[in-house]
């Protein structure tokens, strides 16, 4: 356990220099900033503007930071070299695979954190009202999201060169939000190829809508204690595969 700590803490140490990672949180913050003056351009909006705006902030840009991080997991240490220190020592290759994902979950959630801490002064200024708990939660089932995103950056960087591997992550986050409607695909499929293209890809792809309930934050609507549940089992059920299939891949992978 104090090896994958170890390995973690270096990795967080190693983001948080990270110019990049820094940019995108100050664009998200700007952009959250913003709203405050989209909400004044609005007629009776009472926030709505602010509220939805800083969440979508919050998870977009979020994403970005979840697979950035996660997709030069293992280029960035073959860059550095580190990665044959690695390897030549008595260091099991999935405490690397685990080490790294909780470092990297480390430094997203203090980016989140800071998203969240302007969130909520720019939703009480607009509002000057407390803040309901609501928002807390569905941040945190952002957050939840987030986690699952970073696993998967952190399996396509085990499988290929930086680029593709987001270019497959991206992919992987624009279809699970589009879950539904694959769904619909496959009623409305004609052909036997489409429809099992359709089920291999709901059946692989993580279903991302499950942790979506910003209309809950808009409306400030009560969530079911019963869905955290469902949705924490789900993601921790992806993620324990998703790692373990990346410490696999990493296993039998050889650096010259």
């Amino acid at each position: 356990m104090k090896k994958i700590l170890a390995i973690a803490h270096n990795t967080f140490r190693e983001a948080v220099r990270n110019k990049i990672l820094y940019s995108i949180l100050f664009f998200s913050v700007f952009i959250i900033m913003l709203s405050i003056l989209m909400d004044t351009l609005t007629i009776r909006q009472d926030a709505k503007i602010v509220i939805d705006m800083g969440l979508a902030s919050i998870s977009l840009f979020g994403t970005l930071m979840a697979i950035f991080i996660g997709i030069t997991l293992v280029s960035s240490e073959i860059d550095n070299r580190t990665i044959y220190t690695i390897t030549t020592k008595p260091i099991k290759r999935y405490y690397f695979i685990i080490g790294k994902y909780l470092g990297l979950i480390f430094i997203l959630a203090m980016n989140v954190l800071i998203m969240t801490f302007c969130f909520v002064i720019v939703v009480w200024a607009a509002t000057v009202r407390s803040i309901d708990i609501v928002i807390f939660q569905v941040i945190g089932m952002i957050f939840v999201e987030l986690m699952v995103i970073t696993a998967i950056s952190v399996l396509c960087s085990t499988l290929t060169n930086p680029t593709l591997a987001g270019i497959i992550s991206m992919s992987v986050f624009v279809l699970g939000h589009l879950s539904s409607d694959l769904a619909n695909l496959i009623i409305s499929a004609k052909t036997s190829i489409i429809l099992s293209i359709m089920r291999i890809i709901i059946l692989i792809i993580p279903d991302l809508e499950m942790f979506n309930i910003k209309n809950a934050a808009t409306y400030t609507q009560i969530v079911d204690l019963s869905l955290y549940r469902l949705s924490l089992f789900y993601a921790a059920f992806y993620i324990v595969i998703l790692l373990f299939l990346s410490a696999l891949i990493f296993q039998r992978k050889e650096f010259k």
